[in-house]
């Protein structure tokens, strides 16, 4: 941790997915953090050109502004506006420690969530994108790890949670034969441990449908019978990760894990296979 502010950045859109996205965040310690919230007005688009002042998140104060509903101390609130196409906006936002969006939505943050720009979003985020599920605070992880950059990254942004430490993790790799889990799993510990959190090693071996998964069925399979609250990919990889998230299969990712979603992207990761 280098003590520098870190920045949250919640999609606004007034829908019932963003209150959840909001409770979630209430619910979670961001100590020495600021909170933006990120309202995108896609009408400017049929009305002409868009200034280059206006296209750029700025200040505004909205008719019903978020609020932290406990005292969070010195965590300061800030609300922006900016107009145009929300896929430009957001690719702004690669500074962002955290991008948090609900996981449905309506009006110009509505392609954000769960169609065919979250395609576009999940497999390259500008920043760490978290897809609230359920409004309850994260007492389990699963965090998938394969030894990529994209992985290694999704495990330095969960460390980076000021609320970490009272989690336990389960780091999870599958044994495919082309990627040395022990290893992956071994280097994700020590990440966590140095901050506080538990980690519980856990290897699976390739199944039949190995881990050319199916999401919908693999996924929901890995929970089974696990309670957990937040699940964390990178974007890409070798092994598990490149096969999790690719293409369409990020949008079911998002669609069908009963739970959150946190997907991180190595800045410099090539794009690895195996």
């Amino acid at each position: 941790m280098d003590g520098a502010v870190r920045t949250l950045v919640m999609g606004e859109d007034g829908s019932e997915a963003a209150d959840g996205a909001w409770l979630w965040i209430n619910e979670h310690d961001w100590s020495g953090w600021r909170i933006e919230v990120l309202s995108v007005d896609t009408a400017a688009l049929d009305q002409g050109p868009i200034s280059s002042e206006n296209a750029h998140p700025h200040p505004w104060q909205p008719p019903s502004p978020r609020v932290l509903l406990r005292d969070r101390g010195q965590i300061e609130v800030v609300h922006l506006t900016a107009d145009g196409d929300p896929r430009v906006v957001i690719n702004r936002l690669d500074s962002a420690g955290l991008l948090v969006i609900g996981h449905r939505g309506r009006g110009a943050l509505k392609a954000l969530t769960l169609g065919s720009t979250a395609d576009w979003l999940l497999h390259r985020p500008p920043a760490p994108l978290a897809i609230i599920r359920s409004a309850r605070p994260t007492r389990r992880v699963l965090l998938c790890v394969d030894g990529s950059a994209d992985a290694r990254e999704a495990t330095r942004v969960l460390a980076a949670m000021p609320w970490i430490g009272g989690a336990t993790v389960v780091v999870l790799s599958v044994d495919d034969g082309r990627i040395r889990p022990h290893g992956a799993i071994q280097e994700a510990q020590a990440v966590l441990q140095a901050v506080g959190a538990e980690p519980e090693p856990r290897i699976r071996e390739s199944l039949g449908h190995s881990v050319s998964f199916n999401v919908r069925s693999t996924v929901l399979e890995l929970l089974e019978g696990e309670p957990v609250d937040l699940v964390v990919l990178g974007a890409r990889g070798l092994g598990l990760g490149h096969h999790i998230l690719r293409g369409s299969t990020a949008a079911a990712v998002a669609h069908h894990a009963p739970c959150s979603v946190l997907v991180a992207r190595a800045d410099d990761a090539d794009d690895e296979r195996p």
